[in-house]
């Protein structure tokens, strides 16, 4: 018997280790200000709008002037989110940023290393010990990899305090942004990953965020992930995906400027099923425009203005994308819909960036006088950026979700600025995916963990049952013990 019970307390060992493993990280953030005002003014998309806010687009951190306060945003994240999640933060506050194409340069506070030593401290100190997941300068890996401007300006000294500085938190999975397309070719897989090896003496590395602002698959990213891991032997090194809009993949015309048949992809989650991705995140809000994308391909949606809500394109990457197409919610067909009753979520803007690699499209360029960030040609521009920003009070404390291309960064960055309130929405994702989806894999899990259990438990009862009848052929003058509950009696009293 005790063999059984022993049987059965392992089973159930097994059993809170895989429900332990089932249960995802939840990733915290603020939701982008454009959304707030959406709402109002598109009441046909405010539902989906909502269901967005539901999920975690990242915090941005930088010295963008504009941007508010930056220390206020860091603690303003901190005090607001619950302390069993994981902030999710993006560090843009390089000296000298952007130097290929110097349009995120325009307008920053950082003027030299000790200035971006006490930015980042400041970040760290406002933290604390608190879980958080950092996408780390967006644009410097990929500049350091090509050479040139990157290292005449000392930006591995920088990322590289950025990373010791950081990693003073135990609780911190630092992640450096590389494009996608600097882990195609071996030349350049080398580079990268030579740079990433160097770094790593400075703190704790978990990995690679890639794809940001832009289109490229999951599988596609995953098969880039291995070649970068491979690279990477020797250590346990992995990739986090944005996916905002990558659910069909990229244009045929290779085009990055609201590309029309973009949709939205998985939901921000660490159970993502694959061995090579650590998690998927959204660091460009679902909806916000690149830019004008006039005189572009056929692939591309003309709008107004870079940064801003732009329904049209909101209408077309929700309808074509995973929370409709994989989740069964609504498409966005006019039909007004109820949203549940939510805070306001605080006033913000989000910027976005430039585009570099080896092809040519152009990048969109900031506007800081009306606070919106318009288009303009970078060099070498490849993916997709767009920047945004909303009207901001002096007042008002900065806390920025921009969207960023994967290429490197060209453009301003904008902030999205809240209100001192607190009433700010915080948004806190859920990484069970919807409890629909992201949860499907550790459903399963759990049942054959449950399945196995049982059918352990059935052949040892089996077992014991054989092993009762073999010693009563063996001793059949032995009184018979029988057993009722949990109480065992000897029979031959009765």
């Amino acid at each position: 018997m005790w063999r059984t019970r022993s049987l059965m307390m392992a089973a159930a060992v097994a059993l809170v280790a895989s429900l332990k493993g089932v249960v995802a990280e939840e990733l915290c953030s603020v939701a982008p200000g454009t959304y707030a005002q959406a709402k109002i003014n598109y009441p046909e998309a405010a539902f989906a709008i909502a269901e967005l806010e539901k999920h975690g687009i990242a915090t941005w951190y930088t010295d963008r002037e504009g941007a508010g306060d930056y220390v206020a945003t860091a603690k303003q994240i901190v005090a607001q989110c619950p302390s069993s999640s994981r902030l999710s933060i993006v560090v843009y506050g390089l000296p000298d940023k952007d130097c290929e194409a110097g349009e995120s340069r325009i307008g920053t506070r950082n003027k030299n290393s000790g200035m971006y030593q006490e930015f980042v401290s400041q970040l760290q100190q406002a933290v604390g010990d608190r879980k958080v997941l950092y996408v780390v300068e967006p644009d410097a890996v990929g500049l350091l990899a090509s050479g040139g401007c990157a290292t005449q300006l000392g930006y591995k000294e920088n990322v590289a305090t950025a990373i010791s500085t950081l990693s003073k938190n135990p609780n911190a999975d630092i992640y450096l942004d590389v494009g996608h397309w600097m882990l195609s070719s071996p030349s350049d897989l080398s580079n990268v990953a030579s740079i990433v090896r160097s770094l790593m003496t400075a703190g704790r590395i978990k990995g690679i965020s890639i794809n940001t602002s832009n289109y490229r698959s999951n599988s596609e990213l995953s098969s880039l992930c291995g070649n970068f891991r491979n690279a990477m032997s020797g250590t346990d090194l992995k990739c986090i995906i944005d996916t905002s809009r990558n659910y069909n993949g990229p244009s045929s015309q290779n085009e990055w400027c609201n590309y029309k048949g973009a949709g939205i992809g998985k939901v921000p989650t660490s159970d993502t099923g694959d061995a090579n991705i650590a998690y998927y995140v959204w660091i460009k809000p679902p909806g916000e425009s690149d830019g004008s994308c006039a005189g572009r391909s056929s692939d591309a949606m003309v709008s107004t203005s870079a940064g801003g809500f732009f329904l049209d394109y909101f209408k077309a990457v929700w309808n074509a994308g995973s929370l409709v197409k994989d989740l069964g919610m609504p498409k966005i067909d006019g039909t007004i819909r109820d949203v549940p009753s939510t805070t306001t979520p605080a006033s913000s803007a989000t910027p976005s960036p430039s585009n570099s690699s080896n092809s040519s499209s152009p990048a969109p360029s900031a506007s800081p006088e009306n606070g919106v960030v318009g288009s303009s040609t970078g060099s070498k521009a490849v993916g997709s950026t767009g920047s945004s920003f909303m009207d901001m009070s002096t007042k008002s404390v900065g806390v920025v979700t921009a969207p960023i291309d994967d290429p490197i960064f060209k453009n301003s960055v904008a902030p999205i600025t809240s209100s001192g309130s607190s009433d700010g929405k915080i948004n806190e994702v859920t990484t069970k995916s919807s409890e629909s989806t992201s949860m499907g894999s550790g459903v399963i899990v759990l049942l054959v963990m449950i399945a196995v259990a049982a059918v352990a438990l059935t052949v040892v009862v089996v077992i014991r049952k054989r092993q009762r009848s073999l010693e009563e052929t063996k001793s059949p003058l032995e009184p018979r013990i029988h057993y009722l509950s949990n109480s065992p009696r000897d029979i031959s009293r009765l």
